[in-house]
């Protein structure tokens, strides 16, 4: 069973969250809901729950509509400078790449820097520093991705800084109406451009 403390840490970044869904769902701009794990409780001799198995885990942590498009968001929180780009698990990477193979929809991997700095990175670049960092081990290879008008070099090694992502992706955390809002770029990362991957 996971320890407790780490799986929520993220707790507070789902408050931020979940009051942009609501503010977002008022305004008619999107229907983004929070994807629960389903557990199975483990009883003792005596009936009692003792403890609980995941029996299905949710693939995103958000799912639902943007406007007239299909949306995926993981969110992730990080208390220290820089993030591992490995804190997307292999299979929720499949699946996201699924998601996002279809024209018309959006995913994105939401960062949080200790409640304080938030990113909106749209999925086609976290998906190839995944696939290259984690999954091929190359941390030397210089590699540059071009997409939806925007050109990242990926990090030679296992995880990103702030400063290392580009400043497109902050998001503010102040909006008058919507407090975090994470979708104000939404509309730029819809699937339907062809990803453009260098080595530099």
């Amino acid at each position: 069973m996971k320890n407790r403390s780490y799986a929520n840490r993220g707790s507070s970044l789902e408050q931020f969250i979940n009051f942009a869904n609501e503010r977002y769902r008022r305004s008619g701009i999107a229907f983004i809901r929070k994807q629960c794990t389903e557990f199975i409780p483990i009883r003792d001799r005596y009936g009692k729950i003792s403890t609980v198995k995941v029996e299905h885990k949710a693939t995103f942590d958000y799912l639902g509509r943007f406007k007239s498009h299909p949306i995926a968001v993981e969110a992730k929180n990080t208390n220290i400078h820089s993030i591992r780009f490995d804190r997307i698990e292999p299979n929720q990477a499949e699946d996201m790449d699924d998601f996002t193979s279809e024209k018309g929809t959006i995913g994105l991997v939401l960062l949080s820097f200790n409640l304080e700095t938030f990113y909106a990175v749209p999925w086609v670049f976290w998906s190839t520093a995944y696939r290259i960092r984690v999954k091929q081990g190359d941390t030397k290879t210089p590699i540059l991705v071009r997409c939806h008008g925007q050109a990242w070099e990926i990090p030679k090694k296992h995880s990103v800084r702030e400063d290392e992502l580009l400043p497109e992706w902050q998001v503010s955390s102040r909006d008058m109406h919507f407090g975090l809002d994470y979708l104000v770029n939404a509309e730029k990362y819809v699937t339907e451009y062809s990803t453009e991957t260098q080595n530099t």
